[in-house]
């Protein structure tokens, strides 16, 4: 009884969160000021990009979130000290248009077609892997999970999620990121955040045989390129899992909090953000996907960003 009353409890307050009338006027206003700042691609300058680098960022992008990729790169490309090749994967609905901002915006970029991913997959992996092959093709950002770790040449990898903003130069992220790899490190490193598992610890390691990360988050991530091992790992991982568990939500952090806790894992000082919380020191921000956090950051964050920039 205490377990189901604390669930509506929460159930509750989160109702009461996402219709508070600050809420509610961010959603109501976000819609106008994204349009308004959609018209400045126009006349932006385009960022160069280049084609190789001893850390690739990868970022998952369909149609809905084009603008969204434009300045959570552009917020982290345009500092000197950030020189790394870009790779945008489509979830399929990105269109000729999109690619062609994006292209103009960033020149360099490299943009996989989901068609480009499926045959690349098949000839990589999917044979070893069938379970591996079900999970990316239903679970929520299954791709995320496998096809970074197809393409590109650098053993590093950064993942980034496109509702991501830096509002300074990231200057401890890069040296912890350049720290790895000159060390030759197999670790991970990610922001802290609440913990957004498909499942509680304990059961998952009753599955698996080990708990996962706690408070991770896998929308901002550094890790190695998967080798053998990796994959093998993974495969093990999704296989364990019931299938009512693969389209939820965080299934793909879920595996990824469980691989990392195979490797060494650290975390990014508090002043990288996930959510709304209201640092003056804040390097970056994490403009997670509810109500109310994902308007503020055309209402908030990329003003922000904006006045850093020209400052």
């Amino acid at each position: 009884m205490t377990s189901s009353i604390r669930k509506r409890a929460g159930a509750a307050k989160w109702w009461l969160q996402c219709h508070s009338p600050q809420t509610l006027f961010h959603q109501w206003r976000s819609h106008t000021v994204r349009a308004r700042l959609r018209e400045r691609f126009d006349n932006m300058q385009p960022l160069p990009l280049p084609d190789k680098g001893e850390l690739e960022i990868h970022t998952l992008c369909g149609h809905n979130q084009v603008d969204m990729a434009v300045w959570s790169l552009r917020s982290l490309c345009r500092y000197g000290s950030v020189s790394m090749p870009v790779y945008v994967h489509s979830d399929g609905s990105l269109t000729e248009e999109d690619s062609a901002l994006l292209s103009r915006l960033f020149p360099g970029v490299k943009i996989v077609d989901k068609s480009e991913a499926d045959r690349t997959w098949k000839q990589q992996q999917s044979s070893a892997h069938a379970h591996l092959d079900t999970f990316r093709r239903d679970a929520h950002c299954g791709r995320k999970l496998v096809d970074p770790h197809l393409f590109g040449e650098s053993k590093w990898l950064f993942l980034m999620d496109t509702d991501i903003l830096f509002f300074e130069e990231p200057v401890r992220m890069l040296e912890m990121f350049n720290g790895a790899v000159s060390k030759e490190e197999l670790t991970y490193i990610s922001w802290n955040a609440a913990d957004g598992l498909a499942a509680s610890s304990q059961e998952l390691s009753e599955r698996v045989g080990w708990e996962p990360v706690s408070r991770f988050n896998a929308g901002a991530l550094f890790l190695p390129r998967f080798d053998k091992e990796a994959w093998a790992t993974i495969s093990s991982i999704v296989n364990s899992f019931p299938q009512e568990w693969v389209r939820h939500f965080w299934i793909e952090q879920t595996v990824y909090a469980l691989i990392a806790a195979k490797y060494a894992y650290r975390t990014l000082p508090p002043n990288y953000e996930v959510g709304i919380n209201s640092r003056k020191n804040c390097v970056a921000r994490h403009y997670v996907g509810v109500p109310t956090v994902r308007p503020r950051m055309f209402t908030q964050g990329i003003p922000q960003s904006l006045r850093n920039e020209d400052a």
